[in-house]
């Protein structure tokens, strides 16, 4: 682990674990931890695809203490909660203009959709090819963007991990819908990630302001860096 984490703080009761670098999601670190009555507590410590947060764990060597009984409840209470944030969130895409539109797109079904091909250009990105295709719907008040991945990599699955959209000037984020035809690409494969977003209600500021949407592959690495502005609409 010695390069990977800074050193480790223990006092009390706590041992604190903190990273140096992304951890790549495939490689696991043995943590063994000795208590004060010597019981040693082995630990697993890997990345989390999910993104960059921080992460109690909790250890009772009596799972039948009030303590113990309180930190069960805690965790049920939370996972119960997460899951009925996330029934909600899929409840709304289904009934979402947007990701609607962004499932045409990444299918390929571009003439079932109100959008007119802007522009495409390629950007430079270690590992795989990537090609990014701009629409912008016939009003003006949609903007998509179509990546199309190609994983040059010989051995490792491609995956994204985040997607964000953002004001350039203020890192406000902007609400979007995202697609992809897979959760990850294989070896020598290619995939499809749409991002579509309402822009009426956005102020570009005569072209000072912009949003950004950043794409983050699994081990934290920007894999794209693209600048939307207010374009006019082609007939």
């Amino acid at each position: 682990m010695e390069g990977w984490f800074e050193p480790l703080l223990a006092g009390g009761k706590s041992v604190v674990l903190v990273p140096r670098q992304q951890l790549p999601p495939e490689d696991r670190f043995l943590l063994l931890v000795t208590l004060a009555d010597k019981t040693e507590r082995p630990f697993t410590v890997t990345a989390r695809a999910s993104g960059r947060v921080d992460q109690q764990v909790n250890v009772f060597s009596d799972r039948e203490t009030q303590d113990a009984i309180r930190s069960r409840l805690t965790d049920t209470q939370r996972r119960e909660r997460l899951l009925r944030e996330e029934n909600e969130r899929y409840r709304k895409e289904e009934i979402s203009i947007d990701h609607s539109l962004a499932a045409l797109l990444v299918s390929g079904a571009v003439e079932m959709t109100p959008f007119i091909h802007q522009r495409t250009w390629r950007l430079p990105c270690e590992g795989i090819q990537l090609e990014v295709r701009n629409f912008t719907s016939r009003e003006g008040s949609k903007t998509a963007l179509v990546f199309r991945v190609k994983n040059q990599e010989p051995d490792k699955p491609w995956k994204l991990m985040e997607a964000r959209l953002l004001s350039e000037s203020t890192g406000a984020e902007w609400p979007f819908a995202i697609r992809m035809d897979r959760a990850e690409i294989g070896p020598g494969s290619s995939g499809t990630i749409a991002v579509v977003a309402d822009v009426s209600a956005f102020d570009f500021k005569r072209g000072a302001e912009k949003l950004v949407l950043q794409l983050f592959r699994s081990d934290g690495l920007m894999v794209a860096y693209v600048t939307l502005e207010e374009m006019r609409v082609r007939k």
